[in-house]
């Protein structure tokens, strides 16, 4: 189990579920969220979200301090 991140809430998992083809194929959020493999997959695109957000901004911010120092 990931621990690194807090549970995902609902607007994350709803927000990961809108970018899937779930509603196409008729599978509603609510369905969605009883079958364990669905929302195992719906909380790791929300981990990846985060992970790469922390990266990113991560390296974002060095950037912006060296481009001070530079200054």
């Amino acid at each position: 189990m990931n621990t690194r991140f807090p549970p995902p809430t609902e607007d994350q998992l709803r927000e990961a579920y809108q970018r899937t083809q779930l509603a196409r194929m008729g599978i509603t959020f609510e369905a969605a969220l009883q079958d364990r493999a669905i929302t195992g997959s719906l909380t790791g695109m929300v981990n990846s979200d985060r992970r790469w957000a922390e990266t990113t901004l991560g390296k974002g911010s060095q950037r912006i301090e060296r481009m001070n120092k530079e200054e």
